[in-house]
């Protein structure tokens, strides 16, 4: 299943940003790509060109090439038979980093046959870098990564299949074929950007020359990247994010993240600051996950205003030096596929069970009487709740039934210290939590057991308490689920 709920237009909520895939074309650069012509998918195990191992992997000269930004096809073969792995060789210097990925999703005429794994070896056979399914599902379950190559010598790729990767049992066959696609990755940030002064300045080019320094993903419309450099110790990056000034785009949630494993030994910051420098949000966490659900799992999840000037900053408090590529996705308050609601905000002023914002539950296709949704929304100074609630007659009844709720503040980079109870009409609360089941400060309800035919109040509450100027800086996400049974 395909996951991701975000058209072009919202990708498009920045302004700036390029349209462009990549610059031109490297100047000291001036050799084309010659194609090496591996195996199509109906040779022989020992015809395989990719070769089986590190010993034998088939050459990539990445010096017959030398686009920055632009993906090659450096490859083009098959998991035939199964169990069959392939093995790249691809000599380089250290500093350079590397955007790899295979596409059998959109060969195969948008249909899941292969399910590819990538890895990345150094010369002694040391696993460096892999990645099963990209994030956000970006090629259905297509691979992709980001490696910063950091010796003089030879690294090497290799594809495999998902079943051979996790021990269970290996695909493959002539139609489980796949391409795979190299681009060199230089960072693209545009120095000085040490201070807000210095991102100031970059929005005014961007202004005026309507070129930014964000670029389209490269492997779907759905989503931008960035790339830095933190060059010296105790250098930070703060970039400017401006949204377009487009009213329909109020509310979307822009998630900012790194891409995981993307950035070597750094041990990154990220942070999200409002037009006048006051602190937003904050992860020492930025990667985003790979598996679902995605919109759980991503460094920083705001939603953002139109027409709005936003800083995003990118450091190592460690002192860490090294590239990172990040990426930013855009989610707008309805699916753009269906029209059914994806999530939902909350209607102020909502801190009592009278004033409760209604949510709307979608009961599942496969499982009768499972309802979900999701809801964001944000505690400001003077905001001593947000209250939600379900009525039993949206659920069919929630009698005999079990209500689940977990709640992002801190995994969605907020500096909201959570809490939720859930309460019946008459205030009587029927559970309430303040952590999670892993310890964690985002709080988590899991089968609360409903015994009457009872309409549902979910209290969103400050823990500790947020800090901060503004209304917007405790964002908070939830999930809430009624079930027939437990588990």
């Amino acid at each position: 299943m395909r996951f991701v709920l975000m058209s072009f237009a919202a990708a498009a909520l920045i302004a700036g940003c390029s349209s462009e895939t990549g610059p031109e074309k490297d100047p000291e650069g001036s050799q084309t790509f010659t194609n090496p012509g591996t195996d199509t998918g109906e040779e022989s195990e020992e015809n395989d060109l990719a070769g089986d191992d590190i010993t034998n992997a088939y050459v990539v000269d990445p010096y017959s090439w030398y686009y920055y930004l632009e993906h090659i096809e450096i490859g083009e073969d098959a998991i035939f038979p199964a169990g069959d792995r392939d093995f790249y060789a691809i000599d380089s210097p250290a500093g350079t980093n590397w955007s790899i990925y295979t596409s059998s999703y959109y060969l195969a005429g948008y249909q899941v046959i292969l399910d590819t794994v990538l890895r990345v070896y150094d010369e002694q056979g040391n696993l460096l870098v892999s990645n099963d399914d990209m994030p956000y599902r970006f090629q259905e379950t297509d691979s992709g990564l980001y490696y910063n190559h950091d010796y003089d010598g030879t690294f090497y790729v290799e594809v495999l299949e998902w079943g051979d990767w996790v021990g269970e049992t290996a695909n493959g066959g002539p139609e489980y074929e796949y391409e795979l696609f190299a681009a060199l990755i230089p960072p693209l940030e545009v120095e000085p950007n040490d201070t807000f002064e210095d991102a100031d300045a970059l929005q005014a080019d961007i202004d005026a020359e309507v070129d930014g320094y964000m670029w389209l993903n490269p492997y779907t419309t759905y989503a931008l990247e960035f790339y830095g450099d933190l060059s010296i110790d105790g250098d930070r990056d703060i970039y400017p994010y401006k949204t377009d000034n487009d009213a329909e785009s109020d509310g979307a949630v822009v998630q900012f993240s790194l891409w995981p494993e993307g950035y070597g030994d750094l041990s990154p910051t990220l942070r999200l600051y409002d037009a006048f420098g006051d602190l937003l949000a904050e992860t020492d966490d930025p990667a985003v996950g790979t598996d679902y659900p995605f919109f759980w799992d991503a460094g920083i999840s705001y939603r953002v205003l139109p027409d709005t000037q936003y800083y995003i900053e990118v450091v190592d408090e460690g002192g860490g030096t090294g590239f990172y590529p990040a990426v930013t996705v855009s989610y707008l308050p309805a699916d753009i596929y269906s029209g059914a609601q994806f999530i939902g905000f909350e209607i102020e002023d909502n801190n009592k069970i009278g004033d409760a914002t209604s949510l709307s539950m979608t009961e599942s296709t496969v499982t009768a009487g499972y309802y979900y949704t999701r809801m964001a929304g944000y505690l400001g100074s003077g905001d001593a709740a947000d209250v939600l609630e379900i009525l039993s007659s949206d659920v069919g009844t929630t009698s005999g039934k079990y209500v689940s709720v977990t709640v992002h503040a801190e995994k969605a980079g907020s500096l909201l210290d959570a809490k939720v109870k859930i309460t019946t009409a008459d205030g009587t609360e029927v559970a309430s939590a303040t952590v999670g089941l892993d310890g964690s400060a985002d709080p988590e309800i899991v089968d609360a057991a409903i015994a009457g035919d009872e309409d549902l109040y979910f209290h969103i509450e400050q823990d500790v308490g947020g800090t901060g100027a503004t209304d917007q800086q405790s964002s908070w996400f939830a999930l809430i689920t009624v079930s027939p049974t437990p588990g």
